[in-house]
């Protein structure tokens, strides 16, 4: 069978027709030859996976199996060999899954992304039958005088119901490549007398025909079994007390979760998530924020009210309330100045994730799935994002900051000034900008400005913050608002030079954490190359109806631009000309298209990419 890539197979042996093939060619003496035969042709079944046959990189892995086996040999007898795969240890477990009596995998089948096994385990039949018959066998075979033991032992019966856990069949399942198989099933789905899953059908659920020859018995005959049933789970997030829909992932664990299984689904554009056929059970419900969607939610706007909030400018909420634990990104119970430098060192890169999780929701607890099942709405918010700029998004309201650049000669000298020039009407709370360093080639010394700034550098990018709480947030129009200064490597001879602000990072707002329409100017020396090729994150997103898509070209390349929707079809195709190299935008429109989620790919040369964004009406 077929598996993620792999070719999974099974072994099968019958003991009986093993033994007696066995006794055909080699007479038995006694009564303990015949055991010795039994024991000795007896295999439990052997799991292999492997792909690439015929190959040069051919693979075989031994999952289950026996690194020594029994062989016989007419002058020693038996002898414990190693396995033909040079004694290999196998990867998950001894054969038949550790249990010696499952001696044949009968049937596979992928089910759900899993990949279902069910066995012959004849435990049933060795000690229900075929003991009490050897039992009678070695009392007629043996003279009443004999002084061999007439009946087998019992601690030989013991040995022999040891392993079995339970009578009847086996169904395991493998949830991913490299874990071992899970115990769906041990006793022949609550049915001793199955002794086989012969078949498998994959409908609505998993079907399993059943081995049963004990017609004459109440529990026996042939056996049709619904064995995996499944259902599907819907429910709806919404931002806060806001209305809008949250776009996140979910994820689901199953309870309890022996097999670290998980289960994903994607919120879509009305906040609306769909789990289809996960088997019923009980789940705990836990969101996951995406590192490429609404990576702006939390910013400087945000850290400025917590910090003002700290400082007992600003009411703090309710410690009961939604915004306490999403203004608490330390996790102690208080609204304090550490919380704005959290959040300040996560917008810096300097901290990966906060104390708390990313979202802040009620937990709905632990819900029983035992058929299709609506989950109650959840109300989150992503934590940090105190000032509710996710729902600015939607709107494309963070769009508010622009740059206007000058170009100039190129440099005659190793020094560089980049002066910024800040036009705005009103006083300023504070600011945030992140710009990228396009090359190697100019490194930075510091920064001058009427108004204090923290600044980083880090990754080829250069943080620049302030926030002015106690200060007028006053400027001199006429004057820069600061100076970059950079020095040329001591290697380097490049003289083009400039900084690219990165928009959708970048923000600057007023004494009441409003966002502030607002024009940064300066001057770029020669056209700058950048690094290397790249494809950004579209700007707002989500977008109400349009967005700005960039990228970069260290070099002049043939460019093919396109949207595609979610099923793959072609919605625009955005360029397909030569473009030289540099720093290059475009705006996609979507006002004649419905909300929902779309791709952008580029293709430049040998470079190709693709990013996904989201249509909210």
């Amino acid at each position: 069978m077929s598996y993620n890539g792999e070719l999974y197979w099974g072994t099968m042996h019958v003991p009986l027709m093993a033994t007696v093939a066995h006794l055909t060619v080699f007479p038995p003496d006694d009564i303990f030859d015949i055991l010795a035969a039994a024991f000795g042709t007896w295999r439990a079944v052997t799991i292999f996976k492997g792909k690439d046959f015929g190959e040069p990189t051919q693979e075989v892995s031994l999952l289950y199996g026996m690194p020594m086996l029994p062989a016989y040999d007419p002058i020693e007898g038996w002898q414990i060999v190693p396995n033909n795969m040079g004694g290999v240890m196998p990867q998950f477990g001894l054969a038949g899954f550790n249990n010696f009596f499952n001696n044949y995998t009968w049937t596979m089948e992928n089910y759900n992304n899993r990949l279902y096994t069910g066995t012959m385990d004849h435990v049933f039949l060795i000690y229900k039958i075929l003991v009490p018959t050897l039992n009678q066998f070695a009392s007629m075979y043996l003279p009443e005088d004999s002084t061999r033991v007439t009946t087998i032992d019992q601690s030989l019966e013991e040995q022999i119901q040891l392993p079995a856990y339970d009578f009847g069949a086996d169904l395991l399942r493998f949830d991913d490549s490299n874990s071992p198989a899970v115990q769906e099933s041990v006793n022949g789905v609550e049915n001793e007398m199955n002794y086989g899953i012969r078949t498998m059908l994959v409908d609505d659920a998993l079907y399993l025909g059943m081995a049963n020859p004990m017609n004459l018995h109440t529990d026996g005959g042939w056996e049709l079994i619904k064995a995996v049933e499944t259902a599907n789970v819907t429910g709806n997030i919404l931002y806060g007390e806001t209305g809008y829909p949250a776009v996140t992932q979910v994820m689901l664990e199953p309870v309890p979760n022996y097999s670290k299984l998980f289960y994903y689904a994607q919120a879509d554009q009305n906040g609306e998530y769909l789990f289809q056929n996960i088997p019923v059970g009980k789940y705990k419900v836990k969101l996951l924020l995406s590192d490429e969607d609404f990576s702006s939610a939390v910013n400087m706007r945000d850290a400025y009210i917590v910090q003002e909030m700290a400082a007992k400018i600003r009411t703090q909420p309710d410690y009961r309330t939604q915004l306490f634990k999403v203004c608490d990104v330390s996790n102690d119970g208080h609204i304090r100045w550490n919380d704005a430098v959290m959040i300040m060192d996560k917008i810096f890169g300097l901290l990966d994730v906060f104390t708390v999780p990313d979202w802040i929701y009620e937990d709905p607890g632990i819900i029983d799935v035992h058929s299709d099942t609506q989950f109650p709405t959840i109300s989150a918010i992503i934590s940090g994002d105190v000032d509710l700029s996710y729902i600015d998004m939607f709107d494309g309201r963070l769009n508010l900051l622009s740059i206007e650049t000058t170009f100039l000669d190129k440099l005659t000298s190793n020094s560089v000034e980049l002066p910024f020039y800040l036009d705005a009407d009103e006083s300023l709370g504070g600011l945030s900008l992140v710009f990228e360093i396009p090359n190697d080639n100019f490194i930075y010394k510091g920064i001058n400005s009427e108004l204090p700034l923290n600044v980083k550098e880090a990754e080829g990018k250069l943080y620049i913050s302030g926030m002015w709480i106690s200060e007028s947030g006053n400027w001199n129009k006429s004057e820069p608002f600061f100076t970059i200064n950079f020095v040329r490597s001591e290697n380097s001879s490049q003289r083009n030079f400039g900084l690219n602000l990165i928009k959708n990072q970048s923000m600057v707002f007023n004494k009441n954490a409003e966002l502030v329409k607002a024009v940064l100017k300066t001057i770029e020396f020669g056209r700058v190359i950048p690094r290397g090729y790249a494809l950004n994150q579209n700007y707002p997103n989500p977008f109400n109806p349009s967005t700005t898509i960039k990228f970069d070209l260290p070099k002049n390349e043939f460019v093919s631009l396109k949207i595609y929707d979610i099923l793959g079809r072609e919605i625009s195709t955005m360029l397909n000309q030569k473009i030289d190299a540099g720093n290059h935008e475009v705006t996609f429109d979507a006002k004649n298209l419905p909300s929902g989620i779309y791709f952008y790919t580029i293709s430049a040369g040998e470079f190709k990419a693709t990013k996904k964004m989201i249509l909210l009406r």
